[in-house]
């Protein structure tokens, strides 16, 4: 598991505040490596620090989304390449969380650095992106792109900002409404459904409530 962040265009926090979320994500489920994608730009290492990536994602152009990660390492080693987020074409870019059992065995007998989320860039530049959700079954995709952003949500977590539309692998108590979202595949701009919980006592559904698991 790993934790990511995607920002629409318009969603502008502080510097401070971005430093802040960076940092929660990066200590929470991260710390092998960070990287982050807009537009035609693309930058991740393993050094990179809460701070320097908070100043330059205040600093980017008006009309550019930013799709943000933070590695855990479990496939592969912890390196430069294989930190997210990959570059499927220019200014396409996917970010993964998860684990995917099929990239898992591929990435052990492919030549080279590869992790399972290195062989889904792949595999989404050889074949596509509709291929790709037809035959992974785990983990949450991000894969932004100049039409919006793609969402391929099978397991794991995720959370939406109903004010920002901004996504999130955990709430950011001081930014925005979060809710969980529904597992699912979905396509930019579509509105995405509230995950529901099982009570296992009342075999009834309930609301999921992100204010309480959050401080």
């Amino acid at each position: 598991m790993c934790r990511l962040l995607y920002l629409p265009a318009d969603v502008r926090p502080t510097q401070k505040l971005l430093r802040t979320w960076i940092h929660q994500l990066n200590k929470s489920f991260g710390g092998h490596g960070v990287g982050y994608a807009y537009g035609s730009f693309l930058r991740k290492a393993t050094d990179l620090t809460a701070g320097f990536v908070a100043r330059q994602l205040s600093r980017r152009p008006a009309n550019a989304s930013v799709l943000f990660h933070t590695r855990r390492a479990s496939v592969g080693k912890t390196c430069d390449e294989l930190c997210h987020p990959f570059e499927v074409s220019p200014g396409h870019y996917l970010a993964h969380n998860g684990h995917w059992q099929e990239g898992m065995i591929a990435a052990k007998v492919l030549k080279g650095h590869w992790s399972d989320s290195a062989v889904g860039s792949l595999w989404i530049r050889l074949y596509g992106w509709e291929h790709f959700t037809r035959t992974c079954d785990s983990g949450v995709w991000l894969y932004n792109t100049p039409k919006g952003l793609f969402i391929h949500y099978a397991s794991g977590s995720l959370y939406a900002d109903s004010i920002t539309g901004a996504f999130c692998s955990e709430p950011f108590a001081r930014l925005g409404k979060w809710y969980p979202v529904a597992y699912g595949t979905y396509t930019p701009g579509e509105k995405l459904p509230e995950k529901k919980v099982y009570s296992l006592d009342s075999w009834k559904t309930k609301d999921y409530s992100v204010s309480s698991t959050t401080t």
